[in-house]
């Protein structure tokens, strides 16, 4: 068997849970140790000038220095989020950000800061003080230590979850613990260490999807609302729902008695299918509930919409007071409702179809060249099984092709070219075969593709990669399928391909895209240079 991305899943081996906790040790200390010894590029976004305490430095110099170098790592939409957390949303392009995140940020720092502040009081022997910790606001340090936390502390808990996932999905250990190691060094792992979305929101999904592949009723329900947390941190976790349909479709109805066609074309047939169904009431329910589930997934993106609304639109009420029109133009918009995070990255962030192609964004378009090549190469792998899949008689027709062909239209037999005629085409005839086989062995190697378990997270990963390259800022894709399962999948069972020349070079082209990556975000980010 070919050699694994990682190492063999036998032996005395490091979990995967070790290796994780390794690389968030690592990347920390990376961003630390650079933001310490470069000066930042942009320090206009830095969000605290001081290290959030009302009290003397020179009893406190230590703990200040470790909530200065905390805070220092508080860069790009970071400022962003702790902000949110500390006041909430104070004006209208801070729509972009979901609270999900804000809000778990301040929760726990809310929590630490009581735990710190009741012990400090017990060991100070000031027993008066105790509980008014728990009143206080957190600091601005509690508050940027509690997003590292919660950060690495997601980053560590998803690789577990999307090794135990891919065991399932997959059903090749090997690979599985090849995409979970792949995960701990991902492209974007500066932003699954910091104070972003990203590794909290890996978490609430592969929770989702994990909790999915148990196909009982009170699994789905609790997917449901693991997909809804993701949703209120992500707006792009209404996707989540792809994979509650493709479960609704494949695993429910047909426990309802639905007995799909071989085809689905022309779309007649599948709701013939439905019709031709016995068991109608549990076909009912069974609907009714799936709904319910999609409703619950979906709620928080119309929950942050009616906030929205209800800031702005009604009443005259504005969080800009000043402003001689209280109520924007996108109050009046219903498409099919007045959508406040539509507009604010439509005007704040000039996100919109082909607005991002222009030449002075060629850069950020080369920054992303390499998760959207990936994302193209799987694409065209699909492709080519799923065709190769519809072929009529299979390995058998193939192999006829590829003998008979080389040998139409044997002329000149006899004269005394026939000889060196047959050999050229014996030799094109085994090239042909050759090649014939090689299409086999690819084919083998992305059968896994065509899987009904593992298709929805590849439609999901494509979905992502057409969005990001055709809509939003390009340069955003390296972290923005950072989340998704059939990324880490893909690299992983080509690495394990039948093929040891393809695999070995395979390996390392994807070992130095994550390794070079890993350094550039550790270098980068923190410093406020231009970052994915």
């Amino acid at each position: 068997r070919a050699v694994t991305m990682a190492t063999k899943s036998g032996g005395a081996l490091p979990s995967v849970w070790h290796i994780a906790v390794l690389s968030r040790v690592v990347m920390l200390c990376l961003m630390l140790g650079f933001d310490t010894l470069l000066d930042d590029y942009d320090t206009s976004g830095r969000l605290f000038p001081d290290d959030g305490f009302a009290v003397s430095t020179e009893n406190n110099a230590p703990f200040t220095k470790t909530c200065a170098a905390v805070q220092g790592l508080v860069t790009w939409d970071a400022v962003y989020f702790l902000r949110i957390a500390d006041v909430g949303y104070e004006h209208e392009q801070t729509h972009a950000f979901f609270p999900g995140w804000p809000l778990l940020i301040r929760a726990v720092a809310t929590m630490g800061t009581w735990v710190v502040g009741t012990i400090t009081q017990i060991v100070s022997g000031d027993s008066e003080l105790l509980g008014l910790h728990w009143k206080a606001s957190p600091s601005k340090c509690a508050a940027a230590s509690s997003a590292l936390f919660l950060s690495n502390a997601a980053h560590v808990c998803a690789v577990v979850l999307l090794q135990k996932l891919g065991t399932v999905v997959l059903q090749d250990p090997d690979a599985a613990r090849s995409a979970a190691v792949l995960f701990t060094m991902n492209p974007a792992s500066a932003f699954h260490s910091a104070g972003y979305t990203e590794s909290v929101f890996s978490f609430f999904s592969f929770f989702g999807f994990w909790l999915l592949t148990f196909e009982t009723a009170s699994a789905r329900n609790a997917a449901a609302l693991f997909f809804a947390l993701g949703c209120f941190t992500r707006s792009n976790g209404v996707l989540n729902g792809l994979l509650l349909l493709h479960d609704f479709v494949t695993k429910v109805l047909p426990a309802v008695g639905v007995v799909w066609p071989a085809s689905a074309v022309p779309v007649a047939n599948l709701f013939a299918a439905l019709k031709k169904t016995k068991r109608k009431k549990n076909l009912v329910c069974a609907t009714a509930v799936f709904l319910c589930r999609c409703l619950v997934t979906a709620a928080p993106l119309f929950l942050v919409q009616w906030f929205g609304y209800r800031t702005y639109c009604t009443n005259g009420r504005t969080l800009n007071p000043g402003t001689l029109n209280p109520n924007p133009k996108w109050c009046q918009v219903w498409r099919p409702f007045p959508n406040i995070y539509a507009h604010v990255q439509r005007e704040y962030w000039n996100v919109g179809f082909f607005k991002y192609y222009q030449a002075k964004q060629l850069p950020n378009f080369l920054l992303a060249a390499p998760a959207l090549l990936v994302s193209c190469f799987a694409a065209w792998r699909w492709v080519q099984v799923y065709l190769a899949s519809l072929g009529d008689g299979g390995e058998r027709n193939g192999r006829e092709v590829c003998e008979k062909t080389p040998w139409r239209g044997e002329v000149g037999k006899r004269n005394e070219k026939g000889a060196r005629r047959r050999s050229a085409r014996v030799e094109k005839r085994n090239e042909n075969v050759q090649a014939f086989e090689n299409q086999k062995s690819i084919r083998k190697d992305v059968s896994w593709m065509l899987a009904s378990s593992v298709r929805p997270y590849l439609w999901k990963w494509f979905l992502m990669a057409t969005v990001s390259l055709l809509v939003m800022h390009v340069q955003v894709t390296t972290r923005f399928l950072s989340v998704t399962p059939g990324v880490y999948w893909f690299i992983a069972k080509q690495g394990l391909s039948g093929d040891r020349r393809f695999a070995k070079t395979w390996r390392v082209l994807a070992a130095a895209y994550f390794a070079s990556f890993f350094f550039l975000g550790a270098l980068l980010f923190p410093t406020f240079y231009p970052w994915t």
